[in-house]
């Protein structure tokens, strides 16, 4: 059997995933949002998901105005402001938009495209029989039908973009009152 050089595949996959990735990550200061920006504010709980993870709860709505102490949040259209003190806000986001369509499906086909791809050269290469297509072969079509799939479901529902912003002010925890009193 003769010795395959995977160097190809790991450089394509890990090439593809820079090109993915390659967006700055930047955190916009809270001070520079401006008002009727569409935010998400997530709150710290005392949930844990599974291995020990935080839960956040999430609320969208439009930043009316910040304050020194207090955000004023609007959720619903037509309705009074939530008041939100900054110390309670874990991490704040503002809105991208949602993606045109092409955009959203240029990032829906190129990670199931690698990773298809990857697994597939990988999985024909180990239990290769004669008659078989190569894992060249094998890679370029699970990587089309990958592709073709994550493109038809991301440009279907383009997710809405959030930007990081900081808050420059330490969250309190939460506060489980069912084990405060034990």
């Amino acid at each position: 059997m003769p010795r395959i050089d995977f160097r190809p595949v790991a450089l394509g996959v890990v090439l593809g995933l820079v090109a993915g990735w390659a967006t700055v990550v930047e955190g916009q200061s809270l001070d520079g949002v401006p008002a009727n920006a569409r935010v998400r504010v997530d709150f710290p709980t005392t949930e844990r998901l599974r291995f020990h993870r935080e839960r956040a709860q999430s609320v969208v709505g439009t930043l009316e105005a910040v304050h020194a102490d207090t955000l004023l949040l609007v959720v619903r259209p037509g309705e009074l402001p939530l008041r939100v003190p900054r110390s309670a806000v874990r991490k704040m986001y503002m809105s991208g938009g949602r993606p045109p369509r092409w955009r959203a499906a240029l990032d829906g086909a190129l990670l199931p495209a690698l990773v298809a791809a990857a697994l597939s050269a990988v999985g024909t290469s180990i239990h290769r029989k004669e008659g078989e297509p190569g894992p060249a072969a094998a890679a370029a079509s699970s990587a089309a039908w990958a592709g073709a799939t994550g493109a038809l479901v991301g440009a279907w529902s383009p997710k809405e973009r959030w930007r990081p912003i900081t808050t420059d002010v330490r969250p309190s925890p939460a506060i489980n009152i069912a084990h405060s009193f034990h």
